[in-house]
């Protein structure tokens, strides 16, 4: 069975058994059968309601403790630092063990900050092993990998032959962090068995469908956690290590990447399932995700101590009154401690032309990079506040700061508008800002990305009294 060495030096089996789905009654049977036929790495989860039947599995074994590699993961209803931690030594009870091997946070919702920093208390205590993250897209994955003390040594995301994570895989790397696949197999969808691309690589092999999938993952360097509860099927996966895909077979299965996730959505408790009542779409809960529209993309520039300009892009924030604007960053960031020294800040809108910019600046900690250097940007102090103005934005707003409040695990910050800033070339003939010519973009958070403002379609305080 193929090892690999995550980022502090534990091994960890590429291939493991996943229990995501299976339930409690049958989970202890189902370990019980994975252990005998070679898993030795087993993937469960709070949210999945089985790490009874996983530490129950364990135990009944006879394996050395030492010889198996428990992986579980935190639940969001327990993010935040002290029920984080409390979480921890439930696993622990549940599990029947005095460490886990691998504990990651499940989602990047909530108070993930204060929840990774449970984990990485309790792995300086010896009760974890290594820490790490799960289905963090690649801007929550920096923040973490950037800002919290110990970097995941592992992040769990989608990874199938059709939804490939190319570019994801990149940026963990950069990083020293593995990527571990969940739905190998894409759960059947897109007429995964049957594909015939696979089908045909699988017949020069003598594989199945299935074996060329999982072993296209493990020579990728991807960590797979396939799940079945037939002991057949659970030998016929673990079955791959006695085939090399040839460079043609990994380059022809490459061209089978959409790019894209095959699932609408993750819910806070399971996967949306879609109902439908006659053949009407019905309304669907889709649990606590940010799908609010249009986000402004905006560029927040302060000072050091030292007087060193930095500059970050905020996802969370927006005119919050005709004079103030609002706030919400991590406590970690290097422009959180500046505003607690200098209690001053411009804020720059971001536009189609300052895209790529703007997007750099939301990579990058400014606690380990110089960016205003890197990025050559040119910077005007501010004539009204204590904060740097960058020229290369033709709008910006030049903020104090009146209020600072810590509150869930995150910083709160709202600033009063002392004087905006514009460049003639975005004005109209009034003088006014003309949003056409700015052409201010957003963050579409669902899927990850830029828009820009769209056409006027309706007129302000006058289109509603049709109604009255």
């Amino acid at each position: 069975m193929n090892k690999v060495t995550l980022n502090n030096g534990v091994e960890m089996p590429q291939m493991g058994y996943g229990v995501y789905q299976v339930s409690p009654a049958e989970c202890e049977r189902c370990v019980n059968d994975a252990l005998k036929v070679g898993y030795r790495m087993i993937d469960t989860a709070q949210a999945y309601h089985n790490e009874e039947g996983v530490g129950n599995a364990v135990q009944k074994s006879g394996i050395d403790r030492k010889e198996i590699f428990l992986v579980s993961k935190v639940w969001i209803s327990n993010y935040g630092y002290e029920k984080a931690k409390a979480s921890i030594d439930e696993s622990l009870r549940k599990l029947q063990t005095d460490y886990i091997d691998l504990m990651l946070l499940h989602q990047p919702f909530c108070d993930r900050y204060g929840a990774y920093r449970a984990l990485e208390e309790a792995y300086k205590e010896g009760k974890l092993r290594a820490i790490g993250v799960s289905n963090f897209y690649p801007d929550h994955f920096i923040d973490i990998a950037s800002n919290m003390e110990i970097v995941p040594a592992v992040n769990q995301v989608e990874t199938h032959v059709f939804d490939q994570q190319i570019e994801a895989q990149k940026i963990m790397e950069e990083f020293g962090t593995h990527i571990m696949s969940w739905a190998p197999f894409a759960e059947g969808r897109n007429s995964f068995f049957t594909n015939p691309l696979l089908a045909g690589i699988g017949h020069k092999y003598g594989k199945s469908v299935a074996q060329v999938a999982l072993r296209w993952l493990i020579q990728r360097g991807v960590i797979i956690i396939p799940k079945s509860t037939h002991i057949e099927r659970m030998q016929q996966n673990i079955d791959i290590f006695d085939l090399s895909l040839s460079d043609e077979d990994m380059t022809a299965i490459a061209t089978l990447n959409m790019g894209k996730s095959l699932f609408s959505i993750i819910t806070m408790q399971k996967r949306l399932v879609c109902l439908w009542d006659g053949g009407n779409a019905m309304k669907k809960n889709l649990g606590n995700i940010p799908v609010i529209a249009p986000l402004p993309v905006l560029i927040v520039a302060t000072y050091d101590e030292q007087g060193t300009p930095n500059a970050m892009n905020v996802a969370w924030g927006g005119q919050c009154g005709y004079h103030h604007v609002a706030l919400n960053l991590s406590l970690n960031h290097k422009t959180t401690e500046n505003l607690k020294h200098t209690k001053a800040f411009t804020l720059s809108i971001a536009t189609v032309d300052t895209l790529v910019l703007s997007d750099y600046f939301g990579l990058v900690s400014g606690c380990k990079v110089n960016k205003i250097e890197k990025a050559g940007v040119h910077i005007i102090r501010s004539e009204f506040v204590d904060a740097p103005i960058i020229d290369e934005y033709p709008l910006t707003l030049e903020c104090k700061v009146v209020e600072m409040q810590e509150a869930l695990g995150e910083m709160h910050i709202v600033g009063e508008v002392v004087n905006v800033q514009a460049d003639d070339s975005i004005l109209d003939t009034q003088g006014k800002v003309d949003f056409g010519k700015l052409q201010p973009i957003s963050f579409d958070s669902v899927s990850r990305s830029y828009r820009v403002l769209g056409e006027i379609v309706g007129k302000a305080f006058k289109d509603g009294k049709s109604l009255h």
